[in-house]
């Protein structure tokens, strides 16, 4: 699979949506701890968020539900496959305070993502 941003160099793990079950899996493992991790570092009503790396988005749902209507929350990940997935999932949750953008952390983050 080629790296979407670099694609002289692979991405190695699949971002296809055959792979929702594997990071499935790694949110039942490691969201419980993500979650308390966050809220002791004092995540709370009306923060806005940035998740690098999120995935198809289980977190950044998490969050916004943290954060209510009064804060926003903005996942970035490099895979448009992902992503899609994310946007999916947050709209079946009636989700109006998450938006999803491709990007990469290497190339800095445009304003206009906040």
């Amino acid at each position: 699979m080629q790296n979407e941003h670099h694609p002289d160099k692979p991405y190695i793990l699949s971002t296809e949506e055959k792979t929702v079950s594997r990071l499935d899996l790694l949110e039942r493992i490691f969201g419980p701890a993500t979650r308390r991790l966050l809220s002791a570092a004092g995540l709370r009503s009306g923060m806005r968020v940035a998740e690098i790396g999120c995935g198809i988005g289980p977190t950044a749902r998490w969050v916004s539900t943290q954060v209510n209507s009064a804060g926003s929350v903005v996942g970035l990940d490099s895979s448009s496959e992902q992503l899609r997935i994310a946007q999916t999932s947050a709209a079946k949750a009636g989700t109006t305070n998450l938006s999803f953008r491709e990007g990469n952390i290497r190339y800095g983050l445009a304003a206009e993502f906040f």
